[in-house]
């Protein structure tokens, strides 16, 4: 849906759009579940929160996604899901240099595996004709 999508639209509109809807199905459900408007105002004035809530929001999810339409938009789609897989390799080392986190020998196995896979669908394929 995103390559026919971005023909259109600009990838950057797009992800706005699905921040959006995003931001809306989510403070709907707070307000569902019985959140009330005067905690969700005041959590807003704790930094921390808002810090938080910029790194979720702007980095990991609007950067991610725009990044990632932008990249369908030029790119096979075979190509661009496989290199997503890669963010697995980067939330383990986060975890591990930044959190502290214990790294385990499947964390390895793991990491060999994707990084094998990214190779093996992006090498080129050569015909041999005889």
């Amino acid at each position: 849906m995103s390559r026919s999508a971005t023909k259109s639209i600009a990838p950057i509109q797009i992800t706005i759009y699905i921040m959006f809807i995003g931001f809306l199905f989510f403070n709907v459900i707070y307000f569902i579940n019985g959140g009330s408007a005067g905690e969700y105002i005041d959590s807003l004035t704790e930094i921390p929160y808002l810090l938080s809530i910029l790194f979720l929001g702007v980095l990991s999810t609007f950067g991610t996604s725009l990044l990632s339409i932008y990249a369908v938009s030029k790119l096979p789609v075979i190509q661009v899901s496989v290199f997503n897989n890669v963010a697995t390799l980067i939330t383990i080392l986060s975890g591990v240099l930044i959190l502290n986190e214990p790294f385990h020998y499947y964390h390895i196995i793991c990491a060999a595996v994707i990084i094998f896979g990214v190779i093996l669908v992006n090498a080129k394929k050569e015909i041999k004709t005889f």
